[in-house]
């Protein structure tokens, strides 16, 4: 049974994508033994609070975030331990539709499973005179994703502006 306050000082979580480096299956590495595997320690997480800190990052595929906010869990862990809290965003960007987009907006809310917290995610390419982007919506198992900008134009003409930097006027024939 786990229980109490836990605050993160520092910390980095970076998960390669699938261009990281692996062993081929012909390697043999000597020494090593096979790992026995055993039945998962139980653990009960009891009002166990997560702080994430002042100095917390995440990076993964094309996210680079510095986030904040507290969650607590509560259940076992070899089952989906339910969260309550929110984690936000305080500064970051997001690579999609081959632009770096400005994470203006980063929520993400738990109350109740946590693999499937609320999302509300807005990301932007600042150009003149139209910033577009993206914003997300609803849960990780079913987000909604749709093409914003200010001021609001047509979807073609966000999708103009996000990908090429600027209005239909200006792509050529």
């Amino acid at each position: 049974r786990v229980s109490g306050d836990f605050v993160v000082k520092k910390g980095l979580i970076e998960i390669a994508g699938e261009n990281a480096p692996s062993l081929g299956e012909d390697v043999v590495v000597i020494g090593r033994s096979e790992v026995q595997k055993q039945a998962p320690l139980q653990v009960l997480l009891d009002n166990f609070k997560i702080n994430l800190g002042e100095d917390f990052a995440l990076r993964e595929l094309g996210l680079d975030a510095m986030l904040a906010g507290q969650v607590t869990l509560n259940g076992l862990t070899q089952e989906q331990p339910n969260a309550v809290g929110s984690v936000v965003v305080r500064r970051g960007t997001f690579m999609a539709y081959g632009q770096l987009l400005n994470i203006q907006r980063g929520i993400i809310n738990f109350n109740g499973p946590i693999d499937n917290p609320g999302l509300d995610i807005r990301a932007m390419r600042n150009t003149k005179p139209v910033s577009a982007g993206v914003e997300i919506t609803g849960t990780a198992v079913a987000p909604a994703t749709k093409l914003v900008s200010n001021p609001n134009v047509s979807d073609t003409e966000k999708l103009s502006w996000l990908v090429l930097g600027h209005g239909l006027d200006q792509v050529g024939k």
